[in-house]
């Protein structure tokens, strides 16, 4: 990385270009990442190296001397399994999710572009806001991100991973749902059911998730215009990449939905006990338990 970096340098100098000058508004690429990619402390993603070679009016394989860009295959195997091995606050899925990042901070974290730093980062604060119930891991992270995502309207990976760590937060014991922000909470609503449109589809799995979130948080904040939507939108996504592993939790959304909007409580029954079957059917226990005291708690809130 520090060769990679002297090199641009070297071809700013021989441009007689500053640091602000390349940057220019800095939309596409900051002076202080600048700063850090020519120190080689970062590594850049693809579209920064693209951006650079263009201001500096070379190829990126003259910038980059030919090598390869793409990260490391056991890291993305690693963020993957991070991301999609669910913990149920179950203490051996978790300490197996804390393994896979200690072995990205020991063996990659230090050489990965600013970008993936931010999201293991992300992903790290959701997980301890998870096992702790505190909300202060992730705090900083929302403070500098999240004012940014509320602004745009088409969400890139780690905007839903901020979204993500949001819900985490405002779904804490220690936040009562009064405190929560239901204009915030709607406006993320509209428009995370949108982004079927614009993501990665080898990330859709993401997305299903973080709309999970979403549709819990508008239970707990009697919030029901758009849950009908997100519900809607979690079944196209799961017949659409054939991923069944969540699909008992839409039918927990759907249960509650007819059991505290509906007021149906024999339909909300049919969702629960296709939600255990299913959770019986891919071999999941700790998923199963977890409904059935979800069902008993809320068949016992319903009697009282």
């Amino acid at each position: 990385m520090k060769k990679f970096g002297g090199k641009i340098k070297y071809l700013r100098s021989i441009k007689k270009l500053t640091r602000e000058e390349l940057c220019g508004d800095e939309t596409e690429l900051s002076v202080r990442q600048l700063a850090r990619i020519e120190s080689g402390e970062s590594a850049p993603t693809l579209n920064k190296i693209r951006y650079i070679a263009k201001r500096l009016g070379v190829t990126v394989g003259e910038l980059t001397d030919g090598e390869g860009l793409d990260l490391p295959a056991r890291y993305e195997e690693l963020k993957y399994l991070i991301m999609r091995t669910p913990i149920y606050a179950d203490t051996n899925r978790v300490e197996l999710v804390e393994t896979y990042f200690d072995e990205v901070y020991e063996q990659y974290y230090d050489n990965l572009p600013e970008e993936e730093q931010l999201a293991i980062d992300i992903l790290q604060s959701s997980l301890d806001v998870q096992i702790t119930d505190n909300i202060e891991f992730g705090s900083i992270l929302l403070q500098d991100y999240f004012e940014q995502v509320k602004a745009k309207r088409i969400y890139s990976i780690n905007d839903l991973l901020i979204v993500g760590l949001y819900f985490y937060q405002i779904s804490s014991e220690s936040i009562y749902s009064d405190d929560i922000s239901s204009e915030t909470l709607d406006m993320l609503a509209g428009r995370l059911i949108l982004q079927t449109h614009y993501i990665v589809p080898s990330y859709l799995f993401l997305l299903r998730d973080v709309l999970l979130q979403c549709g819990g948080m508008l239970l707990l904040t009697h919030s029901y215009q758009h849950l009908p939507a997100i519900v809607q939108e979690l079944n196209t996504i799961i017949n659409k990449t054939q991923d069944y592993q969540k699909k008992p939790l839409v039918d927990m959304l759907e249960w509650k939905y007819y059991l505290y909007v509906k007021q149906n409580f024999s339909r909300a029954q049919q969702k629960y006990q296709q939600a255990v079957q299913f959770s019986a059917m891919i071999d999941d226990a700790v998923l199963k338990e977890n409904l059935e005291k979800e069902w008993q708690k809320d068949t016992l809130q319903l009697r009282t």
